[in-house]
């Protein structure tokens, strides 16, 4: 992944998980992302999850958790949905409000 200059960045928002600022970063194929570098985690819009076709395997969650923190967007409840993806687990939170 490429990391954005800040001039050219999206807004920038807070980890949900750890409040630190989220890293602007873009895939060779164009996506966004918001990186989290000390959670190794990532933030996607539900239109870059889309292209990326992750949403269409959300439904089909092994478990659901609800969790103590908050989207960077609307301030809702997020919860923790796990996958089996076949090659390992995945860990998505995901606010349900935005998503």
């Amino acid at each position: 992944m490429i990391e954005l200059e800040s001039s050219a960045a999206p807004e920038t928002m807070g980890c949900p998980r750890c409040g630190r600022p989220l890293k602007t970063m873009r895939t060779p194929d164009t996506i966004t992302v918001q990186s989290c570098l000390p959670c190794r985690g990532l933030w996607l819009e539900a239109d870059e999850a889309k292209r990326v076709g992750w949403s269409e395997g959300f439904s089909h969650a092994t478990e659901f958790s609800p969790v103590e923190w908050c989207c960077p967007r609307c301030n809702t409840a997020m919860a923790t949905y796990f996958y089996n993806t076949g090659s390992g687990e995945l860990t998505a939170d995901i606010c349900e409000n935005c998503f």
